[in-house]
Protein backbone atom coordinates (compact mmCIF):
# COMPACT_ATOMS: atom_id res chain seq x y z
CA UNK A 1 0.00 0.00 0.00
CA UNK A 2 2.92 2.74 0.82
CA UNK A 3 4.76 1.88 -2.60
CA UNK A 4 1.54 3.14 -4.39
CA UNK A 5 1.13 5.80 -2.05
CA UNK A 6 4.20 6.84 -2.49
CA UNK A 7 3.81 6.58 -6.33
CA UNK A 8 1.20 8.91 -6.36
CA UNK A 9 2.58 11.42 -4.12
CA UNK A 10 5.59 11.71 -6.37
CA UNK A 11 3.84 12.24 -9.45
CA UNK A 12 2.21 15.10 -7.53
CA UNK A 13 5.38 16.62 -6.01
CA UNK A 14 7.23 16.72 -9.51
CA UNK A 15 4.44 18.95 -10.96
CA UNK A 16 4.77 21.10 -8.30
CA UNK A 17 8.02 21.09 -8.27
CA UNK A 18 8.29 22.20 -11.15
CA UNK A 19 5.71 25.09 -10.71
CA UNK A 20 2.13 23.59 -11.71
CA UNK A 21 -0.50 22.76 -9.92
CA UNK A 22 -2.23 19.68 -11.43
CA UNK A 23 -5.78 20.92 -9.79
CA UNK A 24 -5.22 24.65 -11.67
CA UNK A 25 -4.84 23.19 -15.16
CA UNK A 26 -7.07 24.62 -18.00
CA UNK A 27 -9.04 20.83 -18.61
CA UNK A 28 -10.48 21.00 -14.94
CA UNK A 29 -13.20 23.26 -16.77
CA UNK A 30 -12.85 23.14 -20.47
CA UNK A 31 -13.13 19.17 -20.44
CA UNK A 32 -13.87 15.81 -18.66
CA UNK A 33 -11.99 12.88 -17.97
CA UNK A 34 -13.87 10.30 -18.31
CA UNK A 35 -14.00 6.65 -18.13
CA UNK A 36 -14.45 5.19 -22.17
CA UNK A 37 -16.67 2.18 -20.99
CA UNK A 38 -19.19 3.81 -18.59
CA UNK A 39 -18.74 7.93 -19.68
CA UNK A 40 -18.69 8.32 -15.59
CA UNK A 41 -16.01 11.32 -14.54
CA UNK A 42 -13.05 9.35 -12.90
CA UNK A 43 -12.27 10.81 -9.09
CA UNK A 44 -10.70 13.77 -8.55
CA UNK A 45 -7.61 11.93 -7.80
CA UNK A 46 -7.46 9.99 -10.91
CA UNK A 47 -8.32 12.96 -12.70
CA UNK A 48 -5.06 14.75 -11.08
CA UNK A 49 -2.99 11.92 -12.09
CA UNK A 50 -4.38 12.18 -16.30
CA UNK A 51 -4.05 15.32 -16.68
CA UNK A 52 -5.14 15.17 -20.56
CA UNK A 53 -8.48 15.27 -21.11
CA UNK A 54 -10.98 12.68 -23.09
CA UNK A 55 -11.34 8.84 -22.73
CA UNK A 56 -9.36 6.43 -21.19
CA UNK A 57 -10.00 2.71 -21.29
CA UNK A 58 -7.93 -0.35 -20.31
CA UNK A 59 -5.93 -2.65 -22.54
CA UNK A 60 -8.55 -5.06 -22.99
CA UNK A 61 -11.18 -2.70 -23.10
CA UNK A 62 -9.70 -1.24 -26.60
CA UNK A 63 -8.89 -4.74 -28.15
CA UNK A 64 -12.36 -6.09 -27.02
CA UNK A 65 -13.84 -2.18 -28.99
CA UNK A 66 -11.60 -3.53 -31.95
CA UNK A 67 -9.37 -0.95 -31.74
CA UNK A 68 -5.32 -1.59 -30.51
CA UNK A 69 -3.08 1.42 -29.14
CA UNK A 70 -0.31 3.03 -30.85
CA UNK A 71 3.23 2.28 -30.91
CA UNK A 72 4.59 4.03 -28.15
CA UNK A 73 1.78 5.58 -26.45
CA UNK A 74 2.15 5.98 -23.09
CA UNK A 75 -0.26 3.96 -20.20
CA UNK A 76 -1.33 5.78 -17.24
CA UNK A 77 -1.95 4.85 -13.65
CA UNK A 78 -5.67 5.04 -12.18
CA UNK A 79 -6.61 4.06 -8.75
CA UNK A 80 -9.64 2.67 -7.36
CA UNK A 81 -10.76 1.35 -3.74
CA UNK A 82 -12.06 -2.28 -3.81
CA UNK A 83 -13.20 -3.84 -0.67
CA UNK A 84 -11.45 -6.99 0.55
CA UNK A 85 -12.78 -9.59 3.21
CA UNK A 86 -10.27 -9.83 5.78
CA UNK A 87 -11.19 -12.40 8.57
CA UNK A 88 -10.43 -11.01 12.43
CA UNK A 89 -10.82 -12.40 15.67
CA UNK A 90 -13.45 -10.37 18.14
CA UNK A 91 -12.42 -9.72 21.86
CA UNK A 92 -14.61 -13.32 22.31
CA UNK A 93 -12.27 -14.95 20.02
CA UNK A 94 -14.61 -15.46 17.05
CA UNK A 95 -13.42 -15.26 13.86
CA UNK A 96 -15.67 -12.24 12.53
CA UNK A 97 -15.55 -11.38 8.41
CA UNK A 98 -15.35 -7.65 7.43
CA UNK A 99 -14.77 -6.09 4.21
CA UNK A 100 -11.60 -3.48 4.41
CA UNK A 101 -10.98 -0.88 1.40
CA UNK A 102 -8.07 -1.42 -0.62
CA UNK A 103 -6.22 0.86 -2.59
CA UNK A 104 -5.41 -1.28 -6.63
CA UNK A 105 -4.50 0.41 -9.19
CA UNK A 106 -4.40 -0.26 -13.27
CA UNK A 107 -3.31 1.07 -17.08
CA UNK A 108 -5.26 3.21 -18.90
CA UNK A 109 -4.95 5.20 -22.36
CA UNK A 110 -5.90 7.77 -23.67
CA UNK A 111 -7.88 6.79 -26.96
CA UNK A 112 -6.56 9.54 -28.61
CA UNK A 113 -3.40 7.22 -28.45
CA UNK A 114 -5.43 4.70 -30.56
CA UNK A 115 -6.17 3.58 -33.42
CA UNK A 116 -9.80 1.56 -34.60
CA UNK A 117 -11.60 2.77 -32.07
CA UNK A 118 -14.04 6.34 -31.45
CA UNK A 119 -14.95 8.55 -28.85
CA UNK A 120 -18.06 7.18 -26.95
CA UNK A 121 -18.94 9.91 -24.50
CA UNK A 122 -19.13 14.36 -25.31
CA UNK A 123 -16.46 15.23 -23.59
CA UNK A 124 -16.40 18.56 -24.46
CA UNK A 125 -18.67 21.30 -22.19
CA UNK A 126 -20.96 23.68 -24.86
CA UNK A 127 -19.30 27.69 -24.59
CA UNK A 128 -21.81 28.91 -22.10
CA UNK A 129 -21.83 32.78 -22.22
CA UNK A 130 -19.39 34.34 -18.64
CA UNK A 131 -22.96 36.34 -17.43
CA UNK A 132 -24.44 32.41 -17.52
CA UNK A 133 -21.60 31.03 -15.84
CA UNK A 134 -21.30 33.57 -13.08
CA UNK A 135 -25.42 33.35 -12.39
CA UNK A 136 -25.05 29.47 -12.00
CA UNK A 137 -21.87 29.84 -9.50
CA UNK A 138 -24.19 32.24 -7.80
CA UNK A 139 -26.73 29.97 -6.97
CA UNK A 140 -24.47 27.10 -5.99
CA UNK A 141 -22.74 30.45 -3.26
CA UNK A 142 -26.45 31.43 -2.30
CA UNK A 143 -28.20 28.04 -1.95
CA UNK A 144 -25.01 26.61 0.08
CA UNK A 145 -25.46 30.06 2.21
CA UNK A 146 -29.47 29.28 2.83
CA UNK A 147 -29.00 25.60 3.86
CA UNK A 148 -26.13 25.98 6.34
CA UNK A 149 -26.18 29.64 7.43
CA UNK A 150 -22.66 30.29 6.66
CA UNK A 151 -21.98 33.90 7.10
CA UNK A 152 -20.38 35.06 3.71
CA UNK A 153 -19.12 38.93 3.34
CA UNK A 154 -17.87 40.10 0.57
CA UNK A 155 -16.33 43.06 1.74
CA UNK A 156 -13.19 42.49 3.13
CA UNK A 157 -10.47 44.35 3.19
CA UNK A 158 -7.17 42.63 1.67
CA UNK A 159 -8.43 39.57 3.19
CA UNK A 160 -9.97 36.57 2.68
CA UNK A 161 -10.76 33.56 5.30
CA UNK A 162 -13.45 31.35 7.41
CA UNK A 163 -13.36 32.11 10.65
CA UNK A 164 -14.32 28.96 12.78
CA UNK A 165 -15.58 30.77 15.48
CA UNK A 166 -17.71 32.61 13.94
CA UNK A 167 -18.78 30.97 11.22
CA UNK A 168 -18.14 33.53 8.85
CA UNK A 169 -16.77 33.27 5.44
CA UNK A 170 -14.74 36.95 4.37
CA UNK A 171 -13.49 37.74 0.65
CA UNK A 172 -13.01 40.79 -0.92
CA UNK A 173 -15.28 42.76 -2.88
CA UNK A 174 -15.73 41.92 -6.81
CA UNK A 175 -14.05 44.77 -7.69
CA UNK A 176 -10.82 43.94 -5.99
CA UNK A 177 -10.30 41.03 -8.55
CA UNK A 178 -8.75 41.18 -11.42
CA UNK A 179 -11.20 38.65 -13.28
CA UNK A 180 -14.41 36.29 -12.31
CA UNK A 181 -12.45 33.34 -12.17
CA UNK A 182 -9.97 34.72 -9.68
CA UNK A 183 -13.04 35.87 -7.31
CA UNK A 184 -14.92 32.67 -7.30
CA UNK A 185 -11.76 30.58 -7.06
CA UNK A 186 -11.18 32.24 -3.88
CA UNK A 187 -14.84 32.11 -2.94
CA UNK A 188 -15.07 28.29 -3.25
CA UNK A 189 -11.72 28.22 -1.21
CA UNK A 190 -12.90 29.61 1.64
CA UNK A 191 -16.36 27.57 0.87
CA UNK A 192 -14.42 24.60 1.17
CA UNK A 193 -12.89 25.40 4.76
CA UNK A 194 -16.55 25.93 6.14
CA UNK A 195 -17.31 22.45 5.38
CA UNK A 196 -15.10 21.60 8.01
CA UNK A 197 -16.89 22.70 10.40
CA UNK A 198 -18.51 20.57 13.26
CA UNK A 199 -21.69 21.14 12.70
CA UNK A 200 -21.03 19.75 8.71
CA UNK A 201 -17.80 17.62 7.91
CA UNK A 202 -15.89 17.85 11.23
CA UNK A 203 -12.69 18.26 9.50
CA UNK A 204 -11.02 20.67 11.94
CA UNK A 205 -12.49 21.96 15.54
CA UNK A 206 -13.29 25.68 16.27
CA UNK A 207 -10.03 26.46 17.99
CA UNK A 208 -7.60 28.21 15.24
CA UNK A 209 -4.82 27.66 16.80
CA UNK A 210 -4.84 24.05 15.68
CA UNK A 211 -4.21 25.32 12.00
CA UNK A 212 -1.40 27.71 12.36
CA UNK A 213 0.26 28.59 9.11
CA UNK A 214 3.37 26.35 8.28
CA UNK A 215 1.38 23.47 10.60
CA UNK A 216 0.80 20.21 9.20
CA UNK A 217 -2.83 20.16 9.62
CA UNK A 218 -3.23 23.90 8.04
CA UNK A 219 -1.36 22.52 5.13
CA UNK A 220 -3.63 19.82 4.90
CA UNK A 221 -6.57 21.81 5.27
CA UNK A 222 -5.22 24.25 2.40
CA UNK A 223 -4.42 21.79 0.24
CA UNK A 224 -8.28 20.25 0.57
CA UNK A 225 -9.18 23.84 -0.13
CA UNK A 226 -7.14 24.15 -3.01
CA UNK A 227 -8.12 21.05 -4.42
CA UNK A 228 -12.27 21.61 -3.78
CA UNK A 229 -12.07 24.92 -5.47
CA UNK A 230 -10.98 23.86 -8.31
CA UNK A 231 -13.31 20.81 -9.01
CA UNK A 232 -15.99 23.36 -8.11
CA UNK A 233 -14.73 25.53 -10.81
CA UNK A 234 -14.50 22.73 -12.78
CA UNK A 235 -17.80 21.37 -12.63
CA UNK A 236 -19.58 25.01 -13.07
CA UNK A 237 -17.16 25.86 -16.48
CA UNK A 238 -15.20 28.82 -14.82
CA UNK A 239 -11.78 28.09 -16.10
CA UNK A 240 -8.32 28.64 -13.99
CA UNK A 241 -4.70 29.25 -14.85
CA UNK A 242 -2.18 26.49 -15.04
CA UNK A 243 -0.09 28.29 -12.88
CA UNK A 244 1.11 28.26 -8.82
CA UNK A 245 -0.71 31.90 -7.85
CA UNK A 246 0.16 30.84 -4.23
CA UNK A 247 2.97 32.30 -2.53
CA UNK A 248 6.38 30.30 -2.50
CA UNK A 249 5.71 29.69 1.31
CA UNK A 250 2.10 28.01 0.50
CA UNK A 251 3.93 25.57 -2.20
CA UNK A 252 6.57 24.81 0.19
CA UNK A 253 4.01 23.81 2.68
CA UNK A 254 2.32 21.47 0.33
CA UNK A 255 5.85 20.29 -0.46
CA UNK A 256 6.60 19.59 2.45
CA UNK A 257 3.76 17.99 4.15
CA UNK A 258 3.41 15.90 0.97
CA UNK A 259 6.95 14.20 1.49
CA UNK A 260 6.30 13.92 5.28
CA UNK A 261 2.84 11.79 4.43
CA UNK A 262 2.49 9.97 1.44
CA UNK A 263 -1.22 9.14 1.52
CA UNK A 264 -1.62 13.13 1.87
CA UNK A 265 -2.75 13.36 -1.45
CA UNK A 266 -5.31 10.04 -1.29
CA UNK A 267 -6.85 11.91 1.64
CA UNK A 268 -6.80 15.45 1.07
CA UNK A 269 -8.49 14.40 -2.66
CA UNK A 270 -11.08 12.27 -1.51
CA UNK A 271 -12.18 14.88 1.22
CA UNK A 272 -12.38 17.95 -0.96
CA UNK A 273 -14.47 15.89 -3.34
CA UNK A 274 -16.77 15.01 -0.11
CA UNK A 275 -16.74 18.82 0.15
CA UNK A 276 -17.42 19.92 -2.80
CA UNK A 277 -20.77 17.59 -3.24
CA UNK A 278 -22.02 19.09 0.31
CA UNK A 279 -21.64 21.92 -1.17
CA UNK A 280 -23.63 21.35 -4.08
CA UNK A 281 -25.98 19.83 -2.13
CA UNK A 282 -25.56 16.08 -3.44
Amino acid sequence: MSAIYQTITDSIIKQLEAGVAPWKQPWFSKATIVSYATGRPYSLLNTLLLGRNGEYATWNQIIAAGGKVMKGAKGHRVYFWKPVEKIETDAEGNEVKTLRPMLRAYTVFNIMDCVGILPKWQVKRPDTPEIELADNAEKVITSYINRTGVALRRDAINEAYYSPRRDLIAVPSKNDFSDAARMYGVIFHELVHSTGAENRLKRFGNDACEHMFGSESYSKEELVAELGSAMALGLLGIGNSGSLSQSSAYVASWLKALKNDSSLIIKASSLAEAAVKYIFGE
